[in-house]
Formats: C-alpha cells, structure tokens, sequence
C-alpha cells in the first residue's frame, strides 16, 4: 500500500534528505508512531473532481524529523520532514501513501486489499499541473466553511486564535 521512495545511492544515502507536501493541505497528525511506521506526518487535501472536490489524505512514514505539527496549513512543495529510518528499523526511505478518504486506520503494512489506497506516484503526475485552479478551489471552499479567519484573504494566513476545524 503507497510506495517505498528511495534515494539513488541506495542505502541510507537520502537520510535526512527534505520531504515536502504533495499539495497544499492541514496537517491532521504529526508525531513518532513507533513500531514499523516511525514518525508519521498526516495530511488532509481537497482537490477538484468533475465539479466537486474530492478529499484525499496524504501519509509520509519512517521520517527521521518532523517540521509541522498538528493543525498547521501546508502549502504544496512545503518541507514537513526529513527522510528516515524508523529508528533504524529500514534503510533511509519515504513511505508515501495516498488515501482517498481521511482518517483511515494506519494498517498493519501491505495488504493485497487496496482499497481506499490510490498509488502516489500515478496520483501526484495527474494533479501536478492543476496547481492554480486547486489553490483557488480551495480558497473558495475555506472561505465558504466559516471556520477559519481569513484576515489576510488567503487560506494559509491563519493567525493565533482562529478556529481550525477539518
């Protein structure tokens, strides 16, 4: 389920290597899972879909370091972490899911039932290019929601003391 990225070098040649937002985003879960998942960072996005929006969320495993935490807004291309190991559990690698609805368990590891599971690679070459038009739909859709203060007019200028919800 997702993918395993490693870096060219093999080994742990990307340790410590930048991981960024696959697209802008709220960060729903930042913190060390133990076990085989090590530090987790949980994203939820919303991208349009044949007039919609469609709500996916994003999961980067084995971190070595987190750079968000809980509740932040992330803006696509934003480091959230650093490449790990899980503690020292796995060569250096980012294990990426995508996930067509938030909230899912964390799972046991891979399964031959991939349901609810989209593959990142496919995922991110499709939405690479609608950039513009999902940062607006998304502006749009947070302005509408009423659970955020957009002093500033933009989704991710959010202040000490406003209201998050997701």
């Amino acid at each position: 389920l997702g993918d395993d990225w490693n870096g060219k070098g093999g080994g742990d040649s990307d340790l410590g290597d930048p991981v960024y937002a696959i697209a802008h985003g709220y960060v729903t879960r930042a913190e060390d899972e133990g076990g085989g998942w090590g530090k987790v960072v949980r994203v939820v996005h919303h991208f349009p879909e044949n007039g919609s929006t469609r709500t996916m969320e994003s999961l980067n495993a084995h971190l070595d370091t987190l750079m968000v935490s809980e509740g932040s807004w992330l803006r696509r291309g934003q480091q959230l972490g650093t490449i790990g190991n899980a503690g020292g559990r796995y060569p250096a690698h980012l294990h990426l899911e995508i996930r067509d609805s938030a909230g899912m368990p964390l799972g046991g590891g891979y399964s031959h039932d991939t349901r609810g599971y989209l593959r990142p690679t496919e995922f991110i070459k499709a939405y690479r290019d609608h950039a513009d038009g999902r940062e607006a739909l998304i502006h749009a859709r947070m302005q509408t929601h009423g659970d955020i203060n957009l002093t500033h007019g933009h989704p991710y200028d959010v202040t000490p003391g406003d209201a998050l919800m997701h």
